[in-house]
């Protein structure tokens, strides 16, 4: 077999289809260069839209679970937000019924909390879960979020407040504190708003 192969060699030293050019040796994948990102594919605006869906799907699911709330009971959610986040949620309800186990959903600018409802803030939306909660164990949850929150605001105020942070830093990661600083006050006052109203 072996001399067979020899003379195969001096016969056809290259074995290939003729007419057919020769397969170029690629680089090795592990090798390659990283692929690089093209900007002018990207879609701010759709992934901020993801974003705010999530943001509802997994606070929806977080009530859940924190509440014992079985995974097969389908839930009553409602949501509290700006204009342009409640046109999201309600154009995506659906994606909300699936992924959230929940039956009946609606957002708006003018939603009022629910007795009885278990409230959690994404981002700058309000989300209801209507009738999960023990109030006494609410309280609780809002009065350990209520610190949570002004622990966060005091650690961002304090940054704001270092003239080196402000002075030397890029303009960019000032302004992401400044906006930081002024969502955590919005989520306070809500906080305290919801205690208030349990507190009668």
């Amino acid at each position: 077999t072996e001399g067979i192969f020899q003379k195969l060699n001096e016969i056809a030293p290259t074995r290939q289809l003729k007419g057919l050019a020769e397969a170029k040796k690629s680089e090795a994948l592990v090798a390659a260069e990283w692929p690089k990102e093209i900007d002018s594919l990207r879609e701010p605006d759709a992934e901020k839209q993801i974003e705010i869906i999530q943001a509802a799907i997994r606070t929806v699911r977080d009530i859940r679970s924190n509440r014992n709330i079985p995974p097969k009971e389908m839930l009553v959610v409602s949501a509290k937000s700006q204009q342009k986040t409640v046109d999201i949620l309600n154009q995506n309800a659906e994606l909300i019924h699936q992924l959230a186990g929940v039956k009946e959903f609606k957002a708006g600018t003018a939603i009022v909390k629910p007795a009885n409802a278990a409230v959690a803030i994404a981002d700058a939306t309000e989300v209801y879960v209507h009738d999960a909660i023990d109030p006494q164990a609410e309280r609780q949850r809002l009065e350990k979020q209520k610190q949570q929150i002004e622990e966060a605001k005091k650690a961002v105020e304090a940054r704001l407040a270092n003239e080196n942070f402000v002075t030397r830093a890029k303009p960019e990661v000032v302004a992401r504190a400044r906006d930081r600083l002024a969502e955590l006050s919005e989520q306070l006052k809500t906080v305290e708003k919801h205690l208030s109203e349990l507190n009668g």
